[in-house]
């Protein structure tokens, strides 16, 4: 039950004290994860512009959705029995994997090769990430803004910047910089990552979540949701896939944000 319950539940203090060697890793994780949250609707939608007419799309999110939440399954099963191996504590959130597993790789023979060749696998996975979505970002520019493609890649420069070094100093300078987070029992007080990481991953995700929802079964409509997702067919989508986008997923989307603020205790 411990194990499931740090595997489960994000512990929103986990960077209060994160080692400066690791801080360069961390950023791109940081933004790895920021983007994500908030980005993932615009991706999906980006990239499914890009899908042959041919394909089933509804297959292909069940494929894409089960690949991506066994990858995650596997991953915690490697990073969290290690650390209960090695006799680490596993109350660290993210910092997890930079933290307990640079130990664990210390302690084993080769580690030192093993464990690079593992942190260069992560830093490929984030940086892959990163590229999605700032080209969704640099085509806003491009596209809604009507800036040029070289333009639009200094401005998002810029701000990436800008904002790397903000929550750099996160980490030093306004380590004791704290933000209000409204919850049910009171006020509680965040550093500037991890309010950030709770704005943006407990309270856009889900809310983003919904809001698709009712996108789509309100003001697109099921009907051409159905021309959309079963194009050059006569698939209808069921009574099932209905209850799911009215019901179910809000029903989980409003059990979320209920928990990010305190209510469900």
């Amino acid at each position: 039950m411990i194990m499931l319950e740090e595997y489960l539940i994000p512990k929103m203090n986990s960077y209060e004290n994160i080692n400066i060697s690791i801080i360069s890793i961390k950023k791109l994780e940081c933004y790895r994860d920021k983007l994500y949250n908030v980005g993932i609707r615009q991706a999906v939608i980006r990239y499914g512009t890009l899908i042959p007419d041919s394909n089933n799309l509804k297959s292909d999110a069940i494929l894409v959705s089960v690949c991506d939440t066994m990858a995650a399954i596997l991953a915690g099963f490697v990073v969290i029995p290690t650390a209960f191996a090695g006799g680490m504590e596993v109350s660290k959130g993210p910092a997890l994997l930079f933290d307990v597993m640079a130990g664990i790789y210390g302690k084993l023979p080769g580690g030192r090769l093993i464990g690079s060749a593992f942190f260069i696998g992560v830093a490929f996975a984030v940086l892959s990430s990163l590229f999605t979505f700032f080209e969704i970002s640099i085509r806003t520019f491009e596209e809604k803004l009507k800036m040029g493609r070289k333009k639009g890649i200094i401005v998002f420069a810029i701000i990436v910047l800008i904002g790397n070094i903000f929550v750099s100093l996160g980490f030093g300078p306004l380590s004791n910089f704290k933000l209000p987070w409204p919850s049910f029992q009171g006020i509680e007080m965040y550093g500037l990552y991890d309010w950030l990481d709770c704005f943006t991953g407990y309270l856009l995700l889900p809310l983003g979540c919904l809001l698709t929802c009712i996108f789509v079964a309100k003001i697109w409509g099921f009907e051409g949701y159905e021309k959309e997702l079963y194009k050059n067919t006569d698939h209808k989508l069921s009574k099932f896939d209905k209850a799911l986008t009215v019901v179910v997923i809000p029903l989980f989307m409003v059990i979320v944000l209920l928990n990010v603020f305190g209510f469900l205790g």
